[in-house]
């Protein structure tokens, strides 16, 4: 079942980036001023406080790290 928060490090893995690039962008998510874009690949993140620090809200994620975090999801089918 895909989750409904993901945390950077969790984005970082998928997207094969640094988890300090993904907090940078969540920091603009969060406005980090006006001469800064909230936007990642068109999308503006949701971003909610956690348990152990920020979490992206998963619906607001852009659609390709979306698609791969369901690919993960799904079972593996047999090739015969």
């Amino acid at each position: 079942m895909t989750p409904s928060r993901v945390t950077p490090a969790e984005i970082a893995e998928i997207v094969g980036c640094t988890e300090k690039h993904v907090r940078r962008m969540i920091g603009r998510a969060r406005g980090a001023g006006h001469h800064v874009s909230p936007e990642w690949f068109g999308r503006i993140m949701r971003i909610e406080d956690g348990e152990h620090g920020p979490e992206v809200v998963f619906a607001t994620l852009p659609d390709h790290i979306r698609e791969a975090f369901v690919m993960l999801d799904q079972p593996e089918l047999p090739l015969t």
